[in-house]
């Protein structure tokens, strides 16, 4: 696999799906996936293994918590086959449209999409040693509930649901971009197709998760 044009993903989005797009295939975008899912776990561990915790203040989609090294692996396994779901749902959805692209193809670019996952589990790293840095004051000075302390912490876990809206917004933009390039269709159409997508994936989380038989 061709290393991503990072640069390009992050800077100028439509031209380098464009570029893509001419010679990608489905393994190449699962590789890419692969590659920036493992960056963000892998940055993500080494953060948390670095302070001795595996505590999740940003959301990856699993609720904040604490999880096992182990648990985050399956996660990205459950994460791989939401993946390939969605990347399913969005190609029908592009059919439904005329696009001219192939599923293939529509894998491929989503792959590349998913840069945002890789700098999302860097900065969870980051936001998990500051959480960490400031239990381990509170502890040594028994002030984590005083009122500086406490408006710090609030302030993190602010920030922190902050971040994972704007990467949702950002991941849901580049999907977008992407349905649009492979499949030849308007924006507003690829935009509608990944939101469709994305709630039936939510609706199939919701029911498995939440809703219990009586």
């Amino acid at each position: 696999m061709e290393f991503p044009d990072i640069k390009g993903l992050l800077l100028h989005p439509k031209s380098t799906f464009e570029e893509i797009v001419e010679d990608t295939t489905w393994k190449k975008g699962l590789g890419a996936w692969f590659l920036f899912t493992f960056i963000g776990t892998s940055m993500f561990l080494l953060f948390s293994a670095a302070v001795g915790s595996r505590y999740i203040v940003m959301d990856f989609g699993l609720g904040t918590g604490f999880v096992t090294t182990l648990g985050l692996f399956k996660a990205v396994g459950i994460f791989f086959i939401l993946f390939l779901v969605t990347a399913t749902l969005c190609h029908l959805g592009a059919k439904v449209f005329k696009g001219t692209g192939t599923l293939g193809g529509t894998i491929g670019v989503l792959g590349y999409a998913n840069i945002p996952t890789a700098i999302k589990g860097i900065l969870s790293g980051f936001f998990t040693l500051i959480h960490y840095l400031m239990i381990q004051q509170g502890i040594k000075g028994l002030l984590l509930y005083d009122g500086v302390n406490t408006q710090m912490f609030s302030n993190l876990v602010t920030a922190s649901v902050i971040v994972s809206i704007i990467f949702s917004i950002w991941i849901t933009v580049l999907y977008s971009i992407a349905i649009s390039v492979a499949h030849q269709i308007k924006i507003w159409k690829s935009f509608v197709i990944v939101i469709i997508a994305n709630a039936i994936i939510f609706g199939i989380l919701f029911g498995v998760y939440y809703i219990r038989p009586l």
